[in-house]
């Protein structure tokens, strides 16, 4: 079976006017991290999966570490038996 490559045509498309808007909020507000636009994606999303709160991420390796350290809040005392170790995906 051959897999096509990813195209972001459709979506563009789509949502094309919706895009161009939302990055030219981010833009115009100078405000690059954090900010209004983050805390209403991260609200939306939590409210999506049915969670009270959620932390949006520069990358799976921070979402990761956020992950681990939580499980440490919740058990202290547990034995540490995992590392977190990040590469880049070949292409």
């Amino acid at each position: 079976m051959q897999v096509p490559p990813f195209s972001l045509s459709q979506q563009i498309d789509y949502l094309g006017v919706d895009l161009e808007e939302a990055v030219l909020e981010v833009l115009r507000s100078g405000q690059y991290i954090g900010g209004p636009q983050i805390k209403r994606f991260e609200e939306a999303f939590a409210a999506s999966v049915g969670c009270e709160h959620a932390v949006g991420c520069n990358s799976g390796t921070d979402a990761l570490i956020l992950a681990l350290r939580g499980l440490r809040r919740l058990a202290p005392s547990a034995p540490r038996r995992c590392s977190l170790m990040s590469t880049p995906a070949p292409t």
